[in-house]
């Protein structure tokens, strides 16, 4: 019994000294105070990255002159391709979704701390002719994800490019 928590303990801590911790949604914390995002080209990304940004405690300011870094976002694209075709009816079967944007970051000075960077999240999706109007909202509710994955990638990159 003894042997079986002291391995437990052992192995706890050998997963605790090496950094590993499980991936979550994004980071909890941003090592900023102020992030100004200008999503000119992104509006859907943008208003995911500054919801995620505030729930952070990250403040937001109505310019760039006022924050500490600037985020700009742009590009945003939204695709559907076409994955595979059944061989006996040639109907789709599958489509990938991707969601995509470009990112860069500035600091206080103008300084280009991230030059632009693509960044995106790519998913299947089942076709079935049966259940359209369902997998159209699946699809939707599947692009909603992808555009939140995005966001918290461009946070992760941005938490990298501040520390």
């Amino acid at each position: 019994m003894i042997t079986r928590y002291l391995t437990i303990v052992l192995l706890s801590a050998s997963l605790a000294s090496c950094g590993f911790h499980l991936r979550g949604s994004g980071p909890s914390t941003l090592n900023v105070s102020s992030v100004y995002v200008d999503a000119g080209g992104a509006r859907k990304l943008g208003e995911e990255v500054s919801t995620q940004l505030s729930s952070m405690g990250v403040a937001l300011p109505g310019s760039a002159e006022e924050a500490e870094y600037t985020l700009k976002l742009s590009n945003e694209r939204e695709d559907r391709k076409l994955l595979t075709v059944s061989a006996d009816t040639g109907k789709v079967e599958e489509y990938e979704l991707i969601y995509a944007a470009t990112m860069s970051v500035i600091g206080q000075d103008g300084k280009v701390l991230s030059e632009d960077q693509d960044v995106s999240a790519r998913r299947d999706l089942t076709f079935d002719e049966g259940a359209v109007v369902g997998k159209f909202e699946e699809e939707r509710t599947m692009q909603e994800d992808l555009r939140r994955r995005v966001a918290a990638n461009v946070l992760r990159r941005l938490n990298a490019v501040t520390r």
